[in-house]
């Protein structure tokens, strides 16, 4: 299924955080979303299979959201998986921040325990 925009920049979003979060706390730590879009794009993700949605049983009973697939599961599915390799393999090859590669490399780890 394709996504908008918006909707990848949000599924970007989610995996950078690496949790689950409520709409409020994803609009705090990315305040560019505008308030309405974000929360009408979440509900869309969730109808099309990207995000999960769960209730926190707290005393605020808040909507958690998480991404559903892992970012490799994720990115596969958006462009297929001989293409997500070369485009790591382009990646690594070429970057020189290391924080980014040091991003890449928890992803990688976090999808092969999850095996």
């Amino acid at each position: 299924m394709e996504l908008t925009k918006i909707e990848y920049q949000i599924m970007l979003a989610f995996y950078e955080q690496n949790k689950q979060l409520t709409k409020v706390l994803l609009l705090e730590k990315y305040p560019d979303f505008k308030v309405n879009t974000l929360y009408l794009m979440i509900d869309r993700l969730v109808n099309k299979n990207y995000l999960e949605v769960f209730i926190d049983q707290s005393i605020t009973k808040e909507y958690l959201y998480r991404a559903k697939y892992s970012a490799s599961e994720f990115f596969s599915q958006l462009i297929g998986q001989s293409a997500v390799h070369d485009l790591v393999e382009q990646t690594i090859k070429k970057s020189s921040n290391t924080l980014y590669l040091g991003f890449l490399l928890k992803l990688i780890q976090t999808s092969k325990n999850n095996l």
